[in-house]
């Protein structure tokens, strides 16, 4: 199951009065969005919150408040948004390394030698290619 949230650039409708039902023909309305995007429902925020104070610089809690003013959201709701973000983006962050340490520890590792030639090679017309592992090639 997925949450969904759409980002909408523009809504236009025809000229009329919308607190009566259409007569006759149905009411146009015409979204055009600029960005779609699709949440695990486990990205769904915590239904157990807790307090969180803390002092931040007041260019960067207007900055929050604009935000959270555009997207019609409390400024407390941007903020958890961004610390989420963070959150993940450091997880990545580790388990990338993790991977490249296991990948280390089973020897597939590319040679520094093999590295530094490559790399003096780079932006020339005959561009090696990327150096790979012995056991592990790409």
């Amino acid at each position: 199951m997925y949450w969904t949230k759409i980002y909408c650039l523009r809504i236009q409708s025809t000229k009329q009065d919308f607190s009566q039902p259409p007569v006759g023909r149905p009411a146009q309305l015409v979204i055009q969005c600029i960005a779609f995007e699709a949440l695990d429902i486990d990205e769904k925020p915590m239904s157990k919150t807790a307090t969180l104070n803390l002092r931040i610089d007041a260019d960067l809690k207007a900055a929050f408040s604009k935000l959270a003013e555009r997207e019609e959201r409390s400024t407390a709701y941007m903020v958890e948004l961004a610390m989420r973000d963070r959150l993940a983006f450091e997880a990545a962050q580790v388990r990338a390394i993790e991977v490249g340490l296991e990948q280390a520890n089973r020897g597939e590792v590319v040679p520094h030698s093999a590295v530094k030639e490559w790399a003096k090679n780079l932006g020339i017309d005959a561009e090696l290619p990327l150096p790979t592992s012995k056991t592990n090639p790409l």
